[in-house]
């Protein structure tokens, strides 16, 4: 469960400073990027604790 948040903010994030880089908007995709990932941890969270309640 952790491992799988922290990639979802990792991964989202880094491709949040890729579009930066590219764009030249820092840090605008970045934080876009951060927002996504935390939404898609929180998910991921939600999903695991579900499979094992029931």
């Amino acid at each position: 469960m952790g491992l799988a948040s922290a990639l979802c903010l990792v991964l989202a994030g880094g491709i949040g400073m890729g579009i930066d880089a590219i764009a030249h908007t820092s840090p605008l995709w970045t934080l876009v990027g951060l927002g996504f990932g935390v939404v898609a941890a929180v998910l991921v969270t939600v999903s695991q604790v579900r499979k094992h309640l029931s």
